[in-house]
């Protein structure tokens, strides 16, 4: 991903690069808008679990060591500590431009479900072959073991990785990336574009 000079993108991507994570993420319509619950994890390990009831509240986080439930816990406490302090301004927020706030651990959980998600997005059109052309991933109705097949394009006999690239020659097919490579080109021009 882009490097930056904004203290809260770069918070995020510490974020991303953690040994926080998040499982078994299950998303539904509260009364306000969307929930979700999960498992959260800090290097594989279950430490807890979140739920956002989608009904205007705050972010629930539970976490426990064995059998007994805290109400804090002092790897997530020690991370937050890490990462860098930023501006309102930074967060793209309209008010209280200038003043100086911190991440904390709803943040952080909120910011891993959405990478999570976002992952699970990507995943999704990775079944199917997907092209970056210019600034833009175009999928196509096929799966990316067939990109060596051949199929009838006007008129002619191609395999389907030449008819994909006909359009353009500069034409990048992500499912032929490695996996890192790949999500950040799809992340930075299907879901960060101007981010």
């Amino acid at each position: 991903m882009k490097q930056t000079n904004n203290n809260y993108e770069l918070g995020k991507q510490l974020i991303h690069n953690s040994d926080f994570s998040v499982k078994s993420v299950k998303t539904f319509m509260g009364r306000e808008g969307h929930g979700v619950n999960a498992n959260i994890y800090f290097k594989n390990q279950k430490i807890g679990d979140v739920i956002d009831s989608g009904n205007g509240g705050e972010l629930n986080i539970n976490y426990y060591i064995g059998d007994e439930w805290m109400r804090t816990n002092k790897d997530v406490d020690d991370f937050l500590n890490t990462l860098p302090k930023h501006t309102f301004k930074e967060k793209g927020y309209d008010f209280r431009l200038d003043e100086i706030t911190r991440f904390d651990a709803e943040e952080m959980w909120n910011e891993l479900i959405n990478l999570y998600l976002i992952r699970r997005e990507y995943k999704k059109d990775m079944r199917k072959v997907a092209v970056l052309r210019g600034d833009n991933v175009y999928t196509y109705n096929r799966k990316p073991s067939e990109l060596g097949n051949k199929f009838r394009h006007n008129g002619d006999l191609n395999t389907l990785r030449e008819i994909v690239l006909m359009k353009d020659k500069n034409s990048v097919i992500l499912n032929e990336l490695p996996e890192s490579e790949s999500f950040s080109i799809w992340y930075e021009n299907v879901y960060n574009q101007g981010g």
